[in-house]
């Protein structure tokens, strides 16, 4: 809201001609059809409203759910797969989709190999930094003797 000015001081003037600034009408013709429902608003004025005026947030577009491709692939090979007869893997046709599937299933495997090497080697940089610090005193060690139990 910017002080003086006259659309911002009366909400409800403020709520049409907003209306009609949303629908791109140009300041004579929202100053015509104002003048015309008995409030007189120069389009000056609405020229400068239109200048400091808050515009609403851009609708967000739902987030769509992320698929993994190799997933969908796989997923879709073991289910043509599982409606096969047995020997269906060895038909020509078959092999290039086979194919696909195996490529897919190497994919997902390299990520989740290299998600587990990524957690790992932060695991060590952890325990490496926190004995270096002298935050732990390394593997938990217990004097003593030790008695099997059978």
């Amino acid at each position: 809201m910017s002080l003086g000015c006259k659309i911002c001081d009366d909400l409800a003037l403020k709520k049409v001609v907003e209306e009609e600034l949303d629908k791109h009408n140009t300041y004579a013709f929202i100053s015509r059809v104002q003048e015309h429902r008995g409030t007189k608003v120069s389009p000056e004025t609405i020229s400068n409203h239109a200048k400091h005026r808050e515009y609403p947030p851009p609708d967000e577009k739902p987030a769509l759910p992320k698929r993994d491709l190799a997933v969908l692939v796989r997923d879709k090979m073991y289910d043509a797969i599982e409606a096969l007869p047995a020997d269906a893997m060895l038909i020509k046709d078959f092999q290039p989709a086979l194919g696909n599937a195996i490529r897919a299933q190497g994919a997902i495997d390299k990520r989740e190999t290299k998600k587990v090497g990524n957690q790992t080697f932060i695991l060590q940089l952890a325990a490496a930094m926190g004995e270096r610090l002298g935050l732990t005193s390394g593997p938990d060690v217990i004097e003593g003797e030790a008695t099997e139990l059978v």
